[in-house]
């Protein structure tokens, strides 16, 4: 039992010791000296390959640092990539799709998907931009209808797709509404997706232009007073199209509060913002501002405010009518 336990003791003093035991080799190759190459011996050379170095040394090894004015080169931009023109919006529980075009060339897209798929459309109105297909099958036991409306966006020249769905059982003649409030489930999901397909790739083949639905084409959603901005849109909406008009007029948002409706503002970190605004970076300027929304019944109100108490009529209408300019 003594050898078992000298070995166990020996073991434990290696382990408790960790590397010490082993030599760090790491740095060996700072010491090495040059020796000359490997040299057939004689009489043997026809009998071997020649010994050509692994790794040759070039004759001639351009050294940087003997050009002072040598100076490392930028690294190529990279390719600026388009916004594509249908993209899918997301707020809470809704869904939609926003297209970089007027409802007026949206309106013929949506009709074309829409036949191509094999739906058939029970109404359709272009000035309303609202049509409904007939019921179609889903499942052995079940069936669908879907609505579609195509709004003019918060942004100028473009458009909200909104899909909404209702079922019932195979064979049944209920005729249940769709409901009020846009929630996307999973069909309507996967409706929207196929649809965000669809428009995409006849976008792409071009289209056609409709003219009963060209009067949605007018920016008749926003309005600008002496200190708010009004948009006709309930507050999801109108909180995604703020941040992106704030994103696209080059304002870093440091913080936000969706459930109080603010955007937080640095003006440190905005100088470019603040430069639009009066020419130049103003040093006695305050260095927090912030966006409020506020829901009004069917509208929402964008004020601006200075550390928690209205900006100055001055400044609020300078910064709403760039945001203005950016939806």
């Amino acid at each position: 039992m003594k050898p078992l336990a000298g070995c166990a003791l020996l073991a434990l003093l290696l382990a408790s010791q960790g590397c010490g035991y082993l030599r760090d080799r790491s740095n060996d190759y700072q010491q090495a000296t040059q020796s000359p190459p490997l040299q057939v011996p004689q009489g043997l050379d026809g009998q071997f390959r020649p010994l050509d170095p692994l790794l040759p040394i070039p004759e001639q090894v351009i050294d940087a640092r003997l050009d002072p004015d040598y100076k490392v080169p930028r690294p190529q931009a990279l390719p600026s990539v388009a916004p594509t023109e249908f993209s899918l919006q997301d707020s809470g529980a809704s869904r939609w799709i926003l297209a970089l075009r007027p409802p007026a060339q949206v309106w013929p897209l949506a009709l074309s998907y829409f036949d191509d798929t094999g739906f058939t459309l029970t109404s359709q109105n272009a000035q309303t931009g609202e049509l409904i297909t007939d019921w179609k099958a889903l499942q052995p036991v079940s069936e669908f209808r879907v609505r579609v409306r195509i709004e003019p966006g918060v942004q100028r020249g473009s458009s909200e797709i909104f899909v909404v769905s209702v079922q019932r059982p195979s064979g049944s003649n209920a005729n249940p509404p769709f409901p009020e409030h846009i929630k996307t489930d999973a069909l309507d999901a996967l409706l929207l997706n196929e649809l965000l397909a669809g428009l995409t790739q006849a976008a792409a083949q071009g289209g056609a232009v409709s003219l009963l639905a060209a009067h949605f084409d007018s920016p008749g959603k926003v309005s600008l007073s002496d200190n708010a901005l009004t948009l006709d849109t309930d507050f999801d909406r109108a909180w995604s199209s703020i941040g992106r008009a704030l994103q696209s007029a080059g304002v870093t948002t440091f913080d936000r509060d969706r459930s109080q409706g603010l955007y937080y503002i640095d003006n440190r970190q905005t100088k470019g913002f603040w430069a639009k605004l009066w020419g130049e970076d103003e040093k006695d300027s305050p260095q927090h501002y912030q966006i409020r929304l506020n829901q009004t019944a069917a509208q929402v109100q964008v004020t601006v405010e200075q550390d928690g108490s209205p900006a100055p009529a001055d400044t609020a209408r300078r910064v709403l009518s760039l945001i203005q300019q950016n939806l």
